[in-house]
């Protein structure tokens, strides 16, 4: 029973980070880079003098390069977007500052939250431990959340209350843990980013 719990708390601050953060960061996004005017334009404007140096450094790979110049034009979305990709974008066009670090607790800034949400994705992305204490659990839970509540707004409350009471089903966990080996089979997250 012990066992089956920590690894559902981590099963649970997978399912948050893959699911629910990228909706919250994806609001701030479009905030930034209005999905139907201003999106593509300033992918556009900032195609050479950023964007080009961060896919030969490798930041952005060629599957996320695809999504942002696709073949057929007007068909950039967000919605296509990863958490990963998200905050590269706004970490390099825009003037939000976002580390690489856990900010302090203290620190709710937005960048603070994007860096937050960023921290946590790469920890557990790279992490073969695969279970979590409910301690742990507790306070990793209570940082992602409020995290992407500041980000996302108060719809995200009632998301994030739901996920942490619900179990998941045996089908919900496969698919949490192919996405997780797929990830690092494949590693669409290219090593550069991971470390920047």
């Amino acid at each position: 029973m012990a066992e089956s719990n920590v690894k559902m708390n981590y099963l649970r601050i997978i399912s948050l980070l893959y699911e629910i953060a990228p909706l919250a960061v994806r609001v701030k996004f479009d905030k930034e880079f209005h999905p139907t005017n201003g999106l593509e334009a300033a992918l556009r404007q900032d195609r050479f003098q950023v964007l080009e140096p961060l896919k030969r450094k490798r930041i952005i790979n060629q599957t996320q390069w695809n999504l942002l110049f696709p073949s057929t034009p007007g068909t950039v979305l967000s919605a296509k977007f990863d958490l990963t990709l998200m905050i590269c974008l706004i970490r390099h066009l825009t003037p939000i500052q976002i580390g690489d670090i856990l900010p302090l607790k203290s620190d709710v800034s937005e960048g603070a939250d994007l860096s937050r949400l960023k921290y946590y994705r790469n920890m557990f992305a790279h992490t073969d431990a695969w279970t979590l204490t409910s301690k742990d659990f507790e306070t990793y839970f209570s940082d992602i959340c409020q995290a992407i509540l500041r980000l996302g707004g108060p719809q995200f409350q009632t998301i994030c209350d739901d996920l942490k009471d619900r179990n998941l089903n045996k089908t919900h966990q496969e698919i949490l843990i192919e996405m997780i080996n797929l990830q690092k089979e494949s590693s669409p997250v290219p090593k550069a980013l991971q470390s920047e």
